[in-house]
């Protein structure tokens, strides 16, 4: 059964993203360190456990990067990282499209935000 993507994310809250650059120049959004008030999930939708993965008894990670949309919506996904590789990332990105979030917070208006997840995939 895949775990809660982070601590934070348990609590209503995403992990923190770095500050590194954005993965398109011509997607804008603020990080973390730039909003007065982080996004919090509304809805969180877990992954679904690949069939042959369960079979086998693999367990895994996968990063997600991506983008909360004024609106709360989910755009601009992109795995960072995925161990083992080829096994988790489809699940990942399918459920995470359908997360609604409460969106981050910049002088009091809502603003486009870069998060960053890990997933974890365990037995």
């Amino acid at each position: 059964m895949p775990s809660s993507p982070s601590a934070a994310a348990a609590k209503g809250k995403p992990a923190r993203t770095t500050d590194r650059p954005q993965p398109d120049k011509q997607i804008t959004g603020f990080t973390w360190a730039e909003i007065d008030q982080p996004p919090t999930i509304i809805r969180r939708l877990p992954p679904k456990y690949p069939y042959r993965a369960r079979r086998r008894g693999i367990t895994g990670m996968v990063v997600v990067r991506f983008l909360i949309t004024t609106q709360g919506t989910v755009s601009s996904l992109k795995i960072i990282n995925a161990e083992p590789e080829g096994i988790f990332e489809n699940a990942v990105l399918s459920c995470v499209k359908k997360w609604k979030f409460r969106p981050g917070v910049h002088q009091g208006k809502p603003v486009p935000t870069w998060a960053e997840l890990p997933i974890r995939f365990n037995l």
